[in-house]
C-alpha cells in the first residue's frame, strides 16, 4: 500500500498538469473605415469705405477700401466663391443706399480694380479656390471702390448687404 500511494500521487500529478480539455483559439479580422466628406466654411469682414467727399477728395478720385473672406475647405476640395450684386443693385451695378439716395461701388478681386467680383454684377466673375490643407484657412482680399463724382446727398451712413456663396 505504501507503494501504491506514491504511484497514485504521481498519476494525479500528471493529470493535473495536463488539462483534460486543452484550450483552443481561433482568430478573425475586421476592417476599420472612415469616409471624408467635402466641406467648406466661409466668413467675411465687410468693406468700410469711410467718408465719401464728392466736392473735393472724391470729385475726381475714387474712395477705396478692403475687406476679406476667410475660406477653409476639406483638403483636395475645389470651390468657387461668388458675390451677389447686393441688396440694392440695379442694372448690374452695386449700390449702397442712404435715405433715398444711392452711392455706386464695386468689389474687385485685384488691387488694380480690373476684375469685378461676383456674377451678380456686369462683367463679374467668381474666384476659384483649391484647398491644399484641411487645417489651413485662406484669407482672400476684397478690393472695394466707390467711383468719383457721384452726387449723392448727405446721409449719416450708406449701406448695402452682399451675400457670399461658396460652391464646392
Amino acid at each position: 500500500m505504501k507503494r501504491i500511494i506514491p504511484v497514485i500521487l504521481a498519476v494525479l500529478a500528471v493529470f493535473a498538469a495536463t488539462p483534460l480539455f486543452a484550450a483552443r483559439s481561433k482568430t478573425t479580422t475586421f476592417t476599420v473605415t472612415a469616409g471624408i466628406s467635402g466641406n467648406c466654411v466661409i466668413s467675411a469682414v465687410g468693406i468700410s469705405f469711410g467718408d465719401y467727399d464728392a466736392v473735393s477728395a472724391n470729385a475726381t478720385s475714387p474712395l477705396t477700401g478692403t475687406g476679406s473672406i476667410a475660406v477653409q475647405c476639406t483638403k483636395g476640395a475645389s470651390a468657387t466663391i461668388d458675390l451677389n450684386g447686393g441688396a440694392n443693385a440695379s442694372g448690374g451695378v452695386r449700390r449702397m443706399i442712404g435715405g433715398s439716395d444711392y452711392l455706386q461701388y464695386g468689389i474687385y478681386q485685384d488691387a488694380a480694380y480690373t476684375t469685378a467680383w461676383g456674377t451678380g454684377v456686369t462683367g463679374g466673375t467668381t474666384e476659384t479656390y483649391n484647398s491644399t490643407s484641411t487645417l489651413t484657412t485662406t484669407t482672400l482680399t476684397m478690393y472695394g471702390s466707390v467711383p468719383p463724382g457721384q452726387g449723392a446727398g448727405i446721409n449719416s451712413l450708406y449701406t448695402d448687404t452682399v451675400t457670399v456663396t461658396i460652391n464646392y
